[in-house]
This record gives C-alpha cells, sequence and structure tokens, in this order.
C-alpha cells in the first residue's frame, strides 16, 4: 500500500523519495512541532490520493495532535496484528540488531518483559500489542469516521479472505479496484533477515509462555471487541 499512496501523488521531500519504509515525521522532539506541521501541510498534492505511514504515530498522543494540526481531513489507517505474533516478532528483531542478548531464552525475555518499566525494548514490545488505549486515544484526536482500522491477518490471508477488507479499503480511502492495481503488501520478513545476518535462530515459545502471553493480552482484546466489534485472535 505505501508504494501505490506515494506513486499517487505524495510530495514528501528526500525522506520519502529515499523510499525509507516509515518517514517518523512526528517523532516527538525531533523538531520544533509548528514548523513540522506547517512544512508536514506542504507535503499533500491536491490531486489524487497521498499520504506516508508511521505505525509508532498512533502510540505518541503528541504525534497524533500534530498530525490533526497538519492534516485536519487526513484519512487514518491503522492495521492491527495478532499481538503475540507481535511481540514474538518484535523479540527476533530485537535479538537480530543486538537489543537482547542473543543467549537469553524465549521464557527469560518474557519474564523481563513483564517486570521492566520505561522504555526497555521488550518492555515496550509487550505493551505494544495490547492496543486499546491507542485506539482510544485515535478517536479522541480524530472523529472516527476518518479512521480505518483493520486486522493484519486478513490483510495478508488469501483470497477470498483478504477481498473484503480490501474492497471496504478502498471504499474509504476513495478509490476504485481499477485505481488500485498496485495496492498490495511486501512481505518481507526483516526480523529474520537481521537474524540470519548474525547466524542466530528464531527463538521456540513453550505453550506455558504463549499462554501467559494470551492471558496478557485477553483483556485488552476484550476491550478491542467492545470498541471494534471484533478481532482476528
Amino acid at each position: 500500500m505505501a508504494r501505490f499512496l506515494r506513486k499517487s501523488g505524495a510530495q514528501f521531500p528526500h525522506r520519502a523519495r529515499r523510499s525509507l519504509k516509515e518517514l517518523h515525521w512526528f517523532e516527538p522532539l525531533r523538531e520544533d512541532s509548528s514548523r513540522r506541521e506547517e512544512r508536514y501541510a506542504q507535503n499533500f498534492s491536491a490531486r489524487g490520493v497521498s499520504g506516508e505511514f508511521t505505525p509508532n504515530y498512533i502510540e505518541h498522543p503528541q504525534a497524533l495532535a500534530s498530525l490533526r494540526k497538519a492534516a485536519p481531513k487526513a484519512k487514518i489507517i491503522v492495521f492491527l496484528r495478532d499481538p503475540v505474533a507481535r511481540l514474538i516478532s518484535a523479540v527476533s528483531h530485537a535479538r537480530g540488531i543486538g537489543k537482547i542478548d542473543p543467549d537469553w531464552g524465549a521464557e527469560r525475555i518474557v519474564d523481563q518483559a513483564f517486570q521492566a518499566e520505561g522504555d526497555n525494548w521488550v518492555a515496550r514490545g509487550l505493551r505494544r500489542g495490547t492496543y486499546l488505549a491507542d485506539i482510544e486515544n485515535l478517536y479522541r484526536v480524530f472523529p472516527e469516521r476518518q479512521v480505518f482500522v483493520g486486522f493484519f491477518d486478513d490483510w495478508i490471508a488469501p483470497a477470498p479472505r483478504s477481498e473484503p477488507l480490501r474492497s471496504q479499503l478502498l471504499e474509504f480511502v476513495g478509490l476504485s479496484p481499477e485505481d488500485a492495481t498496485d495496492l498490495g503488501v511486501q512481505k518481507v520478513n526483516t526480523a529474520a533477515h537481521q537474524l540470519a545476518k548474525k547466524s542466530l535462530t528464531p527463538l521456540e515459545f513453550d505453550t506455558t509462555t504463549l499462554n501467559r502471553l494470551r492471558d496478557y493480552y485477553s483483556s485488552y482484546s476484550c476491550g478491542l471487541v467492545s470498541l471494534l466489534g471484533r478481532v482476528t485472535w
């Protein structure tokens, strides 16, 4: 989807032209917020559909507030992934780039995730999969009519399971199927790539550890069902 949005008129300068996965335009404390908002607003084309994506915007209330000021009519697309699968992927990526001791086992990493505080990598990875507070805050900043929440598991599934979500997304953005022949997902597993670079094998999560994680996320999932109507995990 990001490829398509950039082809359709996004005018973001050097950062977008280098085809970065994420722009992090509203990353906290990056630069003066008023100047940042002004420059961001200037990057949208008046023609067609344009945009950019940076998943961690949803985690930072100040980022969402800045985004609302810069692009008040923006349509926000959020994809939620099975939180256990997301944490496993995050842990794999962290091991691959040296954020986690590669000799630690899955149980020890999960224990630290529950015990650690602040910006510890594994603790942050655990919290990111709760989603509920982030979606509630997003709805406080942007009207619900400007927000589309889908599920990554549906998006990457083969047809026909993925087709309803694809159609709903196109309708939300205001595109016809003919306009979106390049709308797709690049299935690049960066976590696996980082592990391979360091000759590391993926961690094995035993049933007890997986159930511990599922129990932790279950209460948040119940809240999401009340808010969104369903979840896919």
